[in-house]
């Protein structure tokens, strides 16, 4: 077969400007398809209460067919989406706590929600949104493995999806310790502006002293603002705030985040695993980030170390917990046992330039009816031979050959 090859030299360069900083997701009692859905719950602050171990589940009930009509090829949700809740809010003088829940409608009319808690303020809270059609461009629903074609992509309204794509680990850090650098937004416009449409990105990690013939950047230190608070069980509201930020940020471009959840070789003192902590963590990554669109999840990132077993109880935590079912992956430990495997829907391995190749998994037939095989190619010398030491990045942003072969 005759193959033809796009090569694109892109300096993704973090550019300071005057973009203000963008708008967190505001809570609505109407929304808009495909878009986050952003729902708060406000109960008294109580002492003794650690409100980020409170749980709280959101059953939310899509309009009928009769009321909605939608075109036969676009999928919705037909059955109730149950969704987790999170707290979203300290209480700022007011002797009130503010929690939240999340989705994405992707059907017009009228979703009603409903609340179970352990919280008592909380328990059978309910209320509806209006979902009205959409009508931004860079919008179209979920990315999925398009059904008809198991070898391709496509997004939930039916609209083709060709992955060209690059690895800034460190994209969550820009601006995050200083909101008035202002390099996220102009960043993003660079990438953009070069036709990139995913990003491969940590979820966290505090370190890299990896730099090798490169100058610092990107030997990243240790961030101010981490994910956790004052220990594992207190979180920090203004890292996931700030998550909150650069995944709308992505999503008003149309570019996917490949979210890499667990960085083993980055020295992150992680929780324990399968501990109180660790389930907090994980519950909170998909609470906050699951209504976005623009999501693919990576369970594990140079995580070698950690056992079949540990994955094995991750993957049904983000099929129990992720209402909107996004693709789900692993960047390393794919010695991993057929049965873990069979909880993946995508088979992605990643380095610095993309070649798709793409093919179905055999072994699960059955089990997992797709996989699709995206292998990146590193060209020897890349990194090695590139000066930047005028760099303006401010974390992990290379210089990246992108060489895309059809």
């Amino acid at each position: 077969m005759a193959s033809s090859c796009l090569g694109l030299l892109a300096v993704l360069l973090a550019v300071g400007g005057a973009v203000g900083h963008p708008p967190r997701v505001q809570t609505v009692s109407e929304a808009t398809m495909y878009h986050v859905a952003h729902i708060n719950l406000t109960t008294e602050a109580r002492s003794g209460v650690n409100p980020f171990l409170v749980n709280i589940t959101a059953t939310i009930t899509p309009p009928s067919f009769s009321t909605s009509p939608t075109p036969p090829l676009v999928r919705r949700a037909t059955a109730p989406l149950s969704v987790p809740g999170f707290f979203y809010s300290e209480d700022d003088g007011s002797g009130q706590w503010v929690f939240a829940f999340r989705f994405s409608c992707d059907a017009v009319g009228s979703w009603a929600w409903h609340i179970t808690s352990d919280d008592a303020d909380l328990n059978n809270m309910g209320g509806a949104v209006n979902c009205e059609q959409n009508s931004d461009p860079a919008f179209h629903g979920r990315l999925e493995v398009d059904q008809s074609h198991p070898h391709h992509f496509a997004y939930q309204d039916g609209t083709r999806y060709f992955m060209v794509g690059t690895e800034v680990d460190w994209l969550w850090a820009l601006d995050l310790d200083n909101l008035s650098t202002h390099t996220l937004e102009p960043f993003l416009d660079t990438l953009s502006y070069g036709g990139f449409n995913n990003i491969m990105v940590n979820l966290y990690a505090n370190y890299s002293a990896w730099a090798r013939k490169v100058p610092s950047p990107p030997n990243v230190g240790n961030t101010v603002n981490t994910p956790w608070g004052s220990d594992y069980l207190h979180l920090n509201l203004r890292f996931w705030n700030h998550y909150d930020d650069v995944m709308a940020a992505l999503e008003r471009r149309g570019i996917v985040a490949h979210i890499m959840i667990m960085v083993e070789n980055k020295a992150v003192q992680w929780p324990q695993e399968q501990s109180v902590a660790d389930d907090l963590y994980w519950k909170t990554t998909v609470a906050r980030l699951q209504a976005f669109n623009n999501i693919v999840w990576d369970v594990s990132k140079e995580a070698q170390r950690l056992s079949d077993s540990y994955w094995a109880s991750r993957f049904p935590f983000l099929v129990k917990y992720d209402a909107h079912n996004h693709i789900r992956t692993m960047h390393s430990h794919w010695n991993a046992s057929l049965e873990l495997k069979v909880w993946t829907t995508t088979r992605l391995w990643w380095s610095v330039g993309w070649v798709a190749k793409q093919k179905t998994n055999k072994e699960s037939a059955g089990k997992m009816r797709t996989t699709t095989t995206l292998s990146w190619h590193c060209s020897k010398g890349v990194h090695d031979g590139i000066d930047e030491s005028n760099s303006k990045a401010a974390a992990h942003h290379f210089l990246h050959f992108v060489c895309v072969c059809v």
